[in-house]
């Protein structure tokens, strides 16, 4: 899976990996952090860039703001509704290089494990600038740059172009999926958000995962 490969086999191998046991260790880290960021800064619109099949939205408090997903893929956007669907939220089908929204409909946004799957991160950071109301919030994690070796171990059959890494990855079923990883420094992450005037305030490391605290320009 990368930011241009969203078939129908994609999806489903995705639904089966993020309803599995697997990816309930989630549930005592990434969610928590979630949670306790959007208590910190209490937005009124939040937005959850690459929300797959909506499981985050049953894993984080609501009631006091309006969530919405957004989601390349068409397949998992309508598992999303069947499965989360409810007063205060919306799932929506878009590409985080061309974010369906108005300029400056958000106070909040974040991506879980998405931005390592993205060819083109100054184009990504320039939507999420964009789609952020000034002097507000985002919380961008993904893979850790400082060390990608438990992303890359599962892969089978590697292709390494640029930054561009290429593998199988053997799922529950035996079946195989192909995968993508970016192999981005941390410093071209930073440049491409600084360059859309985006402020990173803190990081944190979770797990295999980087955290990225920032703001938007006031």
């Amino acid at each position: 899976m990368d930011d241009q490969t969203f078939d129908k086999k994609t999806a489903a191998d995705w639904i089966s990996l993020i309803e599995s046991d697997a990816a309930k260790i989630r549930d005592a880290d990434v969610y928590p952090k979630i949670q306790y960021w959007i208590d910190e800064i209490a937005p009124s619109q939040i937005l959850d860039v690459g929300s797959g099949q909506g499981i985050c939205s049953s894993k984080i408090n609501l009631s006091k703001c309006h969530y919405t997903g957004v989601d390349p893929s068409a397949h998992l956007t309508e598992r999303a509704k069947q499965l989360y669907s409810g007063e205060g939220k919306d799932f929506v089908v878009g590409s985080i290089y061309s974010l369906p929204f108005a300029y400056n409909s958000f106070d909040a946004v974040f991506s879980i494990a998405l931005w390592h799957l993205l060819g083109d991160l100054r184009s990504a950071a320039s939507e999420l600038s964009r789609v952020l109301k000034p002097n507000s919030h985002f919380l961008i994690m993904t893979a850790n740059p400082g060390n990608y070796s438990p992303w890359i171990s599962p892969y089978s059959k590697t292709t390494l172009v640029g930054r561009r890494l290429e593998g199988q990855i053997e799922l529950a079923d035996r079946s195989t999926s192909s995968d993508t990883l970016y192999l981005y420094s941390f410093e071209e992450i930073e440049n491409s958000l600084k360059a859309a005037r985006l402020e990173i305030l803190r990081t944190e490391v979770l797990r295999n995962l980087i955290s990225i605290y920032g703001k938007s320009s006031a």
